[in-house]
């Protein structure tokens, strides 16, 4: 298969949306019609890339009635995808959005886990294809093996791969000790790899470059949510500043941005121009209500509100 950008989604949900005019303790509640969306953060980055009018393979696992529902909702997106079936049922997430308040509640399930067997079928489909670009977005189950990590690694050096990785906790140190392109942990999770303590922007680049320094990471990206996203790596360190939005949906937002930066890494460009187009990305995703996903239309009308700052 031919295929420059592969996307891997070990823990894939099944999104459902609703709308309750007010949160009210043991009342039954009246909802709207429920949305339903293939979710996980692979899979988001996939289903922004075919917004972009770009291809990707999309290689998830999924299982169950809700796999099923998953599969079919992939099917209807018409993204190219590789199915990992799986003895445990699909997880479902669930977004509701409180009318009186204008508040947005998500409630996320634990993660599934990852059997051998089933990692492995993981690296049976990807060695089918020589990726370019490879995107590992979304929770991991912590258990995982980390030699799932050494053979991903030894896929990427074999086929020179640029390895873009979304997730955090355990998965993201194994990547941290086997190697990758660029990283996007958020505030939050980038600061819990040294601690509970939150760090502030001036630690977090004295933290990133010492692990650039040690050369397992050549970018580091640690998301700000309304304040953008600081990029580190052996250059320099930047901050994007987004511009001031009224935020209906946070939902894929951070895959959105993923997808905008590979997108634009693809077609030639540097990792900074890549980086601005990508916080675009996101910030067109929470304007959009529900879980619609940002567009190259959206990502354009922002891109001039982007600031740079050297840091």
């Amino acid at each position: 298969m031919s295929f420059k950008i592969v996307t891997i989604t070990l823990s894939p949900c099944l999104d459902k949306s609703t709308i309750v005019e007010k949160f009210v303790p043991e009342k039954k509640l009246k909802c709207s019609y429920p949305m339903f969306e293939a979710g996980g953060g692979g899979i988001n980055v996939s289903r922004a890339l075919r917004n972009f009018k770009t291809d990707s393979l999309c290689i998830y696992i999924s299982g169950g009635y809700t796999g099923k529902i998953l599969n079919s909702l992939v099917h209807h997106e018409k993204l190219n995808a590789a199915t990992v079936t799986s003895d445990a049922y699909t997880r479902e997430n669930f977004i509701v959005f409180e009318n009186q308040t204008h508040l947005q509640f998500r409630f996320g399930m634990p993660v599934n886990p990852v059997p051998k067997k089933e990692w492995k079928e993981v690296m049976a489909r990807l060695k089918k294809v020589k990726a370019k670009y490879l995107v590992l977005s979304g929770s991991v189950w912590p258990n995982i093996d980390h030699d799932f990590f050494v053979e991903l690694n030894t896929y990427i050096k074999k086929n020179k791969v640029n390895f873009v990785v979304d997730t955090a906790g355990n998965a993201l140190r194994s990547v941290l000790s086997t190697g990758a392109f660029l990283i996007k942990p958020n505030q939050n999770e980038f600061s819990q790899l040294f601690g509970n303590k939150q760090l502030n922007v001036k630690q977090i680049v004295v933290k990133a470059k010492q692990l650039v320094k040690k050369g397992k990471v050549q970018n580091i990206l640690v998301s700000l949510g309304e304040e953008g996203a600081v990029l580190i790596n052996k250059e320099s360190a930047l901050q994007f500043v987004a511009p001031k939005l009224n935020i209906k949906s946070t939902v894929g937002a951070g895959d959105t941005m993923v997808a905008g930066m590979v997108y634009q890494l693809h077609k030639g460009q540097s990792i900074s121009e890549a980086v601005k187009f990508g916080v675009a990305c996101g910030s067109a995703t929470t304007i959009n209500s529900g879980m619609q996903l940002g567009t190259l239309t959206g990502a354009k009308k922002l891109l001039g509100r982007i600031k740079i700052k050297k840091l």
